[in-house]
């Protein structure tokens, strides 16, 4: 696949954790928690694995920043 085409890791980890702080719903900077997420795309995305296990792991990073920072003082 041509590179022209295919996001780099920090483009979708940008985008992931932009729509993470933003709920798509409304537009405001309170967003729900997730359990889960889901990696889907045009092809098979195991093929960029590198890519996928460094995104799962921001978002994992992300998401625990974000709950430590809603502990209470």
């Amino acid at each position: 696949m041509d590179d022209k085409i295919r996001p780099s890791i920090s483009t979708l980890i940008d985008e992931v954790i932009s729509r993470l702080d933003t709920n798509s719903y409304n537009n405001t900077a309170t967003s729900p928690s997730f359990d889960q997420a889901v990696i889907a795309g045009e092809g098979e995305p195991t093929l960029r694995m590198d890519v996928l296990l460094e995104v799962s792991r921001q978002i994992q990073s992300h998401q625990m920043e974000r709950s430590e920072a809603s502990l209470p003082i």
